[in-house]
């Protein structure tokens, strides 16, 4: 659309009458009360009007008129397109159909559609990606929700007309994908195939990622069948070897399903792997799901985790739950008056909420000398917390809280998060309001965002032991509501890994200060095939003090294969990003040489199968139905794909969207009116100049 103009005065309107009357009043004085000698009528009346229009322009333009020009532009709706990327479509028994016929209709309603709207495509699976061809499904896991939420996120604010689904159903990771929440329609292609096959897999395991040695923990088996009653197979549970678990398992019904609780032993320090086989009978339609590996880190210590409260409060629960879920901590809960009589151990690792506060404080002057994590909140003290020197201190006059959401540090190195900048989508703390000021030795984890403006104020802090006499480390979250940390987390990925880690790697870097090693290096014991592996390691030197000055090399084995990386330096530490590796057990040994000594760290991890989509290959439509209901769509099958481009363009409800911008410019800047008074002024002169 052509933009249209419009000029805009700051005076009354009545100023222009003065602009027409100064230009009257110069062209009557100059032509017609003393008028040229030996002019006609009609050049009188021409040189009149001329002066005229040049003086009242010029007098318009001393009110300081603006030129307001309004321009329209058009946005197609946007329609997305995300395609299911997952190893499952390829494993069903029409594969070649989806590689072929069914790409070649998917890319036909592409060209379709993109004559009328803005066809934005994707591909998903465990993350969401652009695509410029075919799927090569290969991707290890279906996160249906995330991807919904993720591109629902990427194109907010923006003229989404309708989201093209393609999918068979089978979400093996994230939550439940009905229950997000989006604005517009969702037409869900119905892939896969609905018919159960004979088959029988191990669905589900449930067991503690950690134990100790001498201890034993408990595992939860999942077997579903399908088409085998009155057969009986055999699961074993195989480790070093040797089978420490064996039982028969008997299919009565078409529809099978049990749980079988199992304890296992754990005997040996360090990662154990467990290898549960599920028998395969004649006529299944694959093996691959009957049998999974599974890691566990067995410890040879074991902490008591204490966390002491003011008062009742939801965020106790929750860091009671996260750390029950490591079996290297036994936790103990104490409230109010119990924690006045608590009798502190140097041995143990503190969670202090809401303490110290006026009406309980801890009975201890050994505060300074313990692992604590200070939860601080609105019924914290802070002039008692402030003399604990602590290495924060928080100046206030006023007893209120503001709304504070995380925002990672990129410069924080001394341990690693799966994914850090995830922790700003979850809701905000109830901070306590004040003036925050750390020593040099407190290191942010989390800044405050509050409001739409990034602070420096911490939101969680460590500090590491240089501030403390006694060589300990303690930890701070600055707010209130990580109970909602928790729960945000299931919502979004369907379990609480991530608070979870959170909390257990801030307590393993208080808690663990007196066996560090000189080099430290940060990673989980366990990764799943589809995780990408980030690296981060610490080096100190003779005076405790971290520095990533020298060169810091990373040899990593896996079997005969051996490949060296060099550490890059981030913040104050190194990092190393590994990427996705294959299975497998994977040593490892750091190298550096710091005031000439040799520094060496060794360990190792293990890489999990994560091919959760030969779990089932039963194609669930019911999901995709309830999807596209709920959100005012339709489920359409391969081969109604020619309807689908119809029902999209019959919606009355996907329009384009027309934007207006206005811009302001002073007309005095006009380069068109400054030619036009310099065009009449010289018409005038010439006309004067040769009849006059």
């Amino acid at each position: 659309m052509l933009p249209t103009l419009n000029i805009l005065l700051n005076t009354p309107w009545y100023y222009l009458l003065l602009c027409l009357a100064c230009g009257a009043a110069y062209s009557v004085v100059l032509y017609w009360i003393r008028p040229p000698s030996g002019i006609s009528k009609r050049l009188q009346w021409v040189l009149s009007v001329l002066r005229f229009v040049v003086v009242a322009l010029i007098a318009l333009l001393l009110l300081s008129p603006m030129i307001r020009r309004e321009s329209h532009d058009e946005q197609k709706p946007i329609i997305l397109i995300a395609e299911d990327n997952s190893t499952s479509i390829a494993l069903c028994k029409d594969s070649t159909f989806y590689r072929g016929a069914y790409a070649d209709s998917i890319n036909r309603i592409v060209t379709e559609l993109s004559d009328h709207y803005d066809v934005q495509r994707f591909h998903y699976g465990t993350t969401v990606s652009p695509a410029s061809n075919n799927p090569d499904y290969q991707d290890p896991q279906t996160d249906i929700s995330g991807a919904i939420r993720e591109l629902a996120e990427r194109f907010q604010n923006r003229n989404v007309g309708a989201m093209i689904l393609s999918s068979d159903g089978i979400a093996t990771a994230g939550c439940d994908p009905s229950s997000v929440n989006v604005p517009f329609p969702i037409y869900t292609i119905a892939l896969g195939d609905t018919t159960p096959s004979k088959d029988a897999a191990i669905s589900h395991l449930r067991y503690n990622r950690t134990a100790c040695v001498g201890n034993k923990f408990p595992m939860e088996i999942t077997i579903q069948a399908h088409g085998l009653n009155h057969q009986t197979a055999t699961l074993r549970i195989v480790t070093g070897g040797k089978s420490v678990f064996e039982q028969p398992v008997a299919y009565n019904g078409n529809d099978f399903s049990t749980t079988i609780p199992v304890s296992l032993s754990a005997e040996h320090s360090g990662i154990q792997s467990y290898t549960i086989m599920l028998q395969t009978l004649d006529g299944e339609r694959t093996s691959v799901n009957n049998k999974r590996t599974v890691s566990v880190e067995v410890a040879d210590h074991h902490q008591q985790v204490v966390i002491l409260a003011a008062a009742p409060h939801p965020d106790i629960a929750a860091l009671q739950r996260a750390v029950a879920q490591n079996s290297n901590y036994d936790v103990k809960v104490l409230v109010g008056n119990e924690v006045a009589t608590h009798e502190f151990n140097k041995e143990n690792i503190y969670i202090l909420h809401n303490l110290p506060s006026a009406s309980v404080t801890p009975a201890s002057k050994l505060l300074s000398s313990l692992h604590i994590l200070y939860v601080v909140g609105l019924q914290t003290d802070l002039g008692l917390f402030n003399a604990l020197q602590t290495g924060v201190t928080i100046n206030t006059n006023l007893s209120k809280a503001t709304d504070a959401v995380a925002i990672a540090n990129p410069d924080f190195s001394s341990f690693s998060l799966a994914d850090a900048s995830r922790f700003q989508k979850l809701p905000p703390l109830d901070a306590p309001f004040g003036d925050y000021r750390c020593a040099a030795h407190v290191m942010t984890l989390f800044y405050a965002q509050i409001g739409n403006i990034t602070t420096r104020q911490p939101l969680v802090a460590l500090a590491n032991e240089l501030g403390h006499s006694n060589g300990i480390r303690t930890a701070f979250i600055f707010g209130e509501g990580v109970w909602k940390w928790r729960l945000h987390c299931y919502l979004q990925d369907g379990n609480h890994t991530d608070f979870d880690q959170f909390i257990y790697k801030t307590l393993s870097y208080i808690g663990d200060w007196n066996n560090q090693q000189q080099l430290h290096i940060d990673l989980q014991s366990v990764y799943p095939t589809n995780q990408p592996i980030v690296i981060g390691a610490e080096l100190y030197d003779d005076l405790g003090q971290p520095t990533n000055q020298p060169e810091l090399s990373f040899s990593l084995r896996h079997g005969s294969t051996v490949s060296n990386h060099d550490m890059s330096r981030s913040g104050i530490g190194y990092q190393l990003t590994l990427g996705c590796l294959d299975t497998g057990c994977y040593t490892y040994t750091a190298t550096t040489t710091l005031s000439g000594k040799k520094i060496t760290a060794n360990g190792r991890f293990v890489v999990e199968d994560a091919s959760y989509e030969y779990i089932s290959l039963t194609a669930n439509h019911a999901l995709l139905n309830t999807l596209s209901q709920i959100t005012d769509g339709q489920v359409v099958y391969p081969n109604q794909l020619s309807w689908l481009t119809q029902l999209i363009q019959q919606r009355e409800d996907i329009k384009p969207v027309i934007y207006s911008h206005s811009t302001y410019t002073d007309l005095i800047d006009s380069p068109l009116l400054f030619l036009l008074i310099l065009l009449l002024i010289t018409t005038e002169w010439c006309l004067r100049k040769y009849f006059c």
